[in-house]
């Protein structure tokens, strides 16, 4: 079976544009959650500390935890490709 092309060339033109607001959309959406998340480091990490008495080895270590936890999902979110398919 032969693979069925869904692209037609009318929407050949369109893709230009369409894939650079898609790349700068990710690109803006990654940079908001790592300023997102070094907000959390850095000024939230004391007043939790407190509030819960842990070390911060202990709360950086949990969260490393959650991090590699969260990697290890993607496995199995993102669908298998067939690297050898063009």
């Amino acid at each position: 079976m032969g693979t069925r092309h869904v692209c037609r060339r009318a929407d050949s033109r369109i893709w230009p544009e369409r894939i650079d607001g898609i790349t700068a959309s990710a690109a803006g959406g990654l940079i908001a959650f790592y300023q997102i998340g070094y907000d959390i480091a850095a000024f939230d990490v004391g007043p939790l500390q407190t509030w819960a008495g842990l070390d911060l080895n202990i709360i950086y270590g949990g969260t490393a935890a959650i991090t590699l936890a969260m990697a290890a999902l993607t496995f199995g979110v993102t669908p298998a490709q067939d690297v050898n398919k063009r």
